[in-house]
């Protein structure tokens, strides 16, 4: 990790942005703040100002910060929906969308060809008490900005109930500030601090929402929604108010309509070779353009750029919205399904029905 660092520090420096600072995070996975650390003491040691957050946070919060504070990179310790044994690192543009393969080539080859004496780095107490490196917490910006753009009024008047699994990580604080500002009755479920995510990698998935699911059925009513979100919360998934399980692909069908018809933004979709073609059915009816790309957010995000389109996702849970960061938010998303079932009235299960209507459905 350490290598690797320094071979973005050496790119930062190549690109003359060795002024401007890169902000680093950590997740709640063991190792994860010993390893945010030690990111920041070698950028500090190539004399590369740091914005160190403090804590766990969610992985769209550095995704949301990188162009906040103008930084030169985003570098964020995480593994996400990975095994809890597993750990890795996440690294953002200035702008906040993630390297393309020739960028992130060029760091692993450079890394790769180092030993650990090429590193420079500056122990953390000094970097510290030289200013270098300073613990800054960007929790409200981040919350500030998605409510900017969320109708926060809308979820008000609604009274909905929901129930929450972050899964262990790192959603509870900014999804439940977010939550409680639309007066929306939230519980929470699975919220510790456990880095072994309950013995199950953290993805919102149907096999691993088992709990949520009987929550919401046993609950005879109870909740209006289900929300999940990943170990390092840029990941979503949905349970539906009968205690039904709302794939990604459903998902995404149910907010390219929202947004369309409901929010009025024009435009078209992006989706990866492995998410639902209905997308593209959708896209047609609307007479918007749709797009597809290879596997990995950096190409989605790269796609919503060259058609300006509304929406963007993949059907393993991550997607964002134009006018949102440029990574996938599971945070933002469950707010804006919340947003969703308000200003519809409607619930999870009839808004399916209604666009089932207008795409058809298709079955393995």
């Amino acid at each position: 990790m350490r290598r690797l660092c320094q071979a973005i520090a050496n790119e930062t420096i190549r690109q003359g942005l060795d002024s401007q600072p890169v902000v680093i995070g950590g997740d709640r996975r063991f190792l994860s703040r010993d390893s945010a650390v030690a990111a920041a003491e070698v950028f500090a040691g190539n004399n590369i100002p740091v914005v160190l957050l403090p804590d766990d946070v969610p992985t769209p919060l550095v995704t949301f910060a990188a162009p906040h504070l103008g930084a030169a990179y985003g570098v964020i310790i995480t593994s996400g929906h990975n095994p809890p044994e597993w750990n890795g690192m996440k690294v953002f543009r200035a702008d906040g969308s993630l390297p393309l393969d020739e960028e992130t080539d060029r760091f692993q080859d450079e890394a790769n060809a180092m030993t650990v004496d090429d590193v420079i780095t500056l122990d953390i107490a000094l970097a510290l008490r030289s200013g270098m490196v300073v613990e800054r917490v960007l929790t409200n910006p981040y919350v500030d900005a998605i409510e900017d753009i969320i109708d926060i009024e809308a979820a008000r008047e609604a009274e909905l109930h929901v129930i929450v699994d972050p899964m262990y990580g790192t959603s509870e604080l900014t999804l439940g500030m977010i939550l409680n500002d639309m007066r929306v009755r939230t519980e929470f479920i699975h919220a510790a601090h456990n880095p072994l995510f309950g013995g199950i990698a953290p993805a919102p998935d149907l096999e691993r929402l088992s709990a949520l699911i009987s929550m919401i059925t046993q609950g005879r009513g109870r909740y209006d929604l289900g929300l999940a979100t990943d170990g390092d919360s840029d990941r979503i998934g949905i349970v539906d108010e009968q205690g039904e399980y709302v794939t990604a692909n459903d998902l995404l069908l149910l907010l390219y309509w929202y947004l369309h018809e409901v929010r009025g933004e024009r435009g078209g979709v992006v989706r990866n070779l492995a998410t639902t073609h209905l997308l593209d059915r959708l896209a047609e009816h609307f007479g918007e353009e749709s797009r597809e790309c290879r596997v990995g957010f950096k190409y989605v995000t790269a796609a919503m750029d060259e058609i300006d389109a509304v929406l963007g996702g993949e059907s393993s849970g991550g997607l964002t919205v134009r006018g949102w960061i440029k990574g996938k938010d599971g945070i933002y998303a469950c707010a804006l399904v919340v947003e969703m079932l308000a200003r519809t009235g409607k619930r999870i299960s009839e808004l399916r029905e209604l666009i089932y209507r207008i795409t058809g459905r298709l079955y393995a």
